[in-house]
């Protein structure tokens, strides 16, 4: 080998020699950070760190505020800044900023006008902005105005100021909190906004289309805009409800449909003025549409107002801690005409029995103050009046009404033991059980201590189940988080028995049409951790409690969670709500069909004669039995004090509530437009 050197190899090695300093020039500067909210780990400083591998990421646990999200450099000196790069998470995952914009000042009380604004193109790797001239200033502010996938999160992984021979770093961050005024969304605009989303998602939507109980909830191929959407909607409801009998007024109706289908064939789409009127309209008519169900044939509606929990866990959740003062329970009086009332049940109530003995419940007249839950036991709000509402439940006649409540007063701190006799909260931090009637008089505490009790459920046989934390234990991940299982009493609060000592949480008991107990298990045991959080059948003693089906689901195959379990009239089916596991008790609905094999999937839509001619193959209430002896008890069907408990037609959903003359049915119904 020639390992001669050409002059012109000697003459580029003394060049980049001489290079060397030049490029050794470039200079670190440390920089204060302020946010307006960070995650444990996830900080502001570190989009500032040089690590593309963390990130600052806005609060996604405790106070989840909307967009905008910010975060402001003060450099300690002016500095020529030509631009800025920013670094999407590893992924593009939640918190990827989607429009943005950006302002450089001298001075942190006067920003002046942004100087670049737009939306960044690129999830996968760094999207660089340059401003059209170089821009003088010690303060540098980017703001994040909404995310790729439509939530409120920001994050960022690297965040890079665009000057010649400096690198901007920090080892630390303040929160500095955006005033947010109180949120009111308009409810076409939400919707909107929503079906918008979903336009552009139609991907997603082809994928779950096999799982979808009814297609026309998907989005269709000659769906151009939310002004489509609505009206087919609109159309496939009407055409449904006309099956019905007895048959619905809807004679004057259909005639505008048609009109606003004539409207909208000839109005082009385009984000036009004329096509959000006709969406608007559209959506107007599909609620009169909705409102002509012969089964909406009540006239009151049991409800609570409450604020979303501070800390999103499926557990944490229903600790008292984690609720935000405010709320009431209410009943909307002619609810499907056209001038609903609004009834708070308890205003003028004061609790005739128990420690709140003298005492009014509320949610406090004034807005819900700034809360915030460390996931560890700790919580820091300011003191105030008023509580919180969850989990209401009517009886079998209509006569009285459960729910649980919260004071939100007292000692902030968790109680760490494992002691079962002991709870883990101060009093006025936990949820207790109360029963009053539905004119509002009679109110009455039925739980207290220590312990969170909530979710109650009036049983068949007068007692009333519920879910509490009195069996004791703590959940496997290692935090600070009680375990709660199903109970049971009696109706005025006295013998209180466990129903299950499942080694971890329990939620949302409802009562089966054979006058079982259905409630939903985190079935913990050598499974994914996330997964398995799905219906459970007990007998109403807690005897033979096991899963009515897909228990060993891997995770992707069905929701992480089936909560709030209800058994559809008419019919074996249940219906669910799919809810997150890092995440509070809201998704889509479902519907699951116990007698279909159980391949662990999802069971949405499917028919009820799948498995109706295999003689070999015993039908339950519980679907097919492959086990013997007890496991294939079927009770008789419950009926409610003479009355058919459901007396519906199909599955169509929406309840018959005259069972319920004060405030409607138990389950309350969602209708599907």
């Amino acid at each position: 080998m020639n390992r001669k050197l050409s002059a012109a190899c000697i003459l580029t090695i003394l060049g980049l020699l001489s290079a060397a300093p030049a490029l050794a020039a470039v200079k670190t500067v440390m920089v204060r950070v302020s946010v307006d909210s960070e995650s444990p780990g996830y900080e502001g400083f570190r989009a500032l760190d040089g690590n593309p591998e963390s990130m600052w990421h806005s609060d996604c646990n405790y106070d989840q505020t909307r967009h905008p999200h910010q975060i402001v450099l003060d450099l300690g000196a002016c500095y020529e800044i030509a631009g800025f790069g920013y670094l999407p998470r590893p992924g593009g995952g939640n918190g990827t900023i989607a429009r943005y914009e950006c302002w450089v000042s001298r001075s942190d009380k006067d920003f002046g006008k942004p100087v670049a604004a737009g939306t960044f193109a690129r999830r996968d790797a760094e999207n660089v902005v340059r401003f059209p001239a170089k821009v003088t200033g010690r303060y540098v502010r980017l703001r994040a105005l909404s995310e790729v996938n439509g939530q409120r999160w920001t994050s960022i992984a690297e965040l890079r100021l665009l000057v010649e021979g400096v690198q901007f770093r920090a080892r630390e961050s303040v929160v500095e909190e955006i005033p947010h005024p109180e949120e009111h969304l308009d409810e076409m605009e939400s919707q909107f906004a929503a079906i918008q989303q979903t336009l552009g998602n139609r991907a997603h939507f082809a994928g779950v289309a096999a799982e979808t109980y009814h297609s026309e909830a998907l989005v269709h191929p000659a769906d151009r805009d939310p002004a489509d959407v609505v009206l087919r909607r609109t159309s496939a409801l009407l055409a449904d409800l006309k099956t019905m009998r007895p048959a619905p007024a809807l004679n004057a109706l259909e005639p505008l449909l048609r009109q606003l289908q004539s409207r909208n064939a000839k109005t082009a789409p385009g984000g036009t003025a004329a096509r959000r009127a006709l969406f608007e309209e559209a959506c107007r008519l599909r609620r009169q549409i909705a409102f002509a169900n012969p089964l909406l044939d009540f006239d009151k509606l049991l409800f609570i107002k409450r604020y979303r929990a501070v800390y999103d866990h499926m557990c944490d959740q229903f600790y008292g801690i984690t609720a935000q003062p405010g709320g009431g329970i209410c009943v909307l009086c002619d609810p499907f005409g056209p001038e609903p009332r609004l009834r708070d049940l308890l205003a003028g109530a004061v609790v005739q029995r128990g420690r709140l003995k003298g005492q009014r419940l509320a949610g406090g007249t004034i807005p819900s103050p700034r809360v915030f839950y460390d996931g560890g036991g700790n919580l820091t709000a300011p003191d105030h009046q008023g509580g919180s509402f969850l989990s209401p439940d009517v009886s079998y006649d209509g006569r009285s009404i459960l729910f649980a409540f919260v004071e939100c007063q007292g000692d902030k701190q968790h109680r760490h033991h494992t002691d079962p006799s002991r709870g883990h909260w101060a009093e006025g931090r936990c949820y207790h059980v109360f029963k009053v009637n539905a004119d509002g008089s009679a109110l009455e505490q039925l739980t207290d201590g220590t312990w969170n009790d909530f979710d109650p459920c009036w049983l068949p046989n007068g007692r009333i189940a519920f879910i509490t934390e009195r069996r004791g234990g703590y959940l496997r991940c290692g935090r600070v988080c009680p375990n709660y299982t199903l109970y049971d009493m009696a109706a005025d609060g006295s013998d209180i028995t466990a129903l299950s000592f499942h080694e971890t949480n329990e939620w949302q008991p409802s009562v089966t049409h054979d006058g079982r107990i259905i409630y939903t298990r985190w079935d913990y045991v050598d499974r994914f951790g996330c997964t398995a959080h799905h219906p459970w059948i007990t007998t109403l003693d807690g005897r033979d409690s096991r899963a009515l089906q897909g228990n060993f689901a891997p995770r992707n195959s069905r929701p992480d969670m089936e909560l709030g379990l209800r058994a559809i009239p008419d019919s074996h089916k249940f219906v669910a709500t799919a809810a997150p596991h890092h995440g509070l008790a809201f998704g889509s609905l479902v519907m699951i069909d116990p007698r279909v094999i159980d391949d662990d999937g999802i069971l949405v839509g499917l028919d009820d004669e799948v498995l109706d001619d295999d003689p070999d193959v015993p039908i339950t209430q519980y679907g097919p039995q492959h086990l013997t002896g007890a496991a294939q008890l079927a009770g008789p069907r419950l009926r409610r004090r003479g009355r058919e408990p459901f007396q519906i037609g199909g599955e169509r959903g929406l309840p018959r509530p005259e069972v319920y003359e004060a405030v409607g049915r138990r389950q309350f119904g969602v209708p599907v437009v």
